[in-house]
């Protein structure tokens, strides 16, 4: 499987292409969009896209640590935790290799 990366201008053009949007409309509604995420997730509540998965701010409490220089101890953080639906995943695992080698090979079309 790929590991090439595509970022987020590149994604933000695809979506508008694809779609017959302006990018600029596509970035628009993007940054509404992680705004309010963002926003809803620091209000402690769990952001569920259904049939895409659920986003959520997890806590991690501070522990002793043994190294050889530096701090003794890790303070408690907060970490962003995306996991993907059944429905998602299922979808994954069902469609492929077949279609990620079509969705290449179209990509390598355009």
């Amino acid at each position: 499987m790929s590991k090439e990366r595509i970022n987020k201008s590149e994604f933000m053009e695809r979506v508008a292409h694809k779609n017959d949007l302006e990018v600029k409309d596509v970035l628009k509604v993007w940054d509404a969009i992680e705004s309010e995420l963002y926003r809803q997730l620091m209000l402690g509540k769990r952001v569920v896209f259904t049939r895409f998965g659920t986003f959520e701010i997890k806590s991690h409490k501070g522990h002793p640590v043994k190294l050889a220089h530096g701090p003794d101890v890790v303070d408690s953080y907060l970490v962003l935790s995306f996991k993907t639906s059944e429905n998602l995943n299922k979808k994954i695992r069902s469609e492929g290799e077949d279609l990620l080698l079509e969705l290449i090979e179209e990509d390598k079309l355009k």
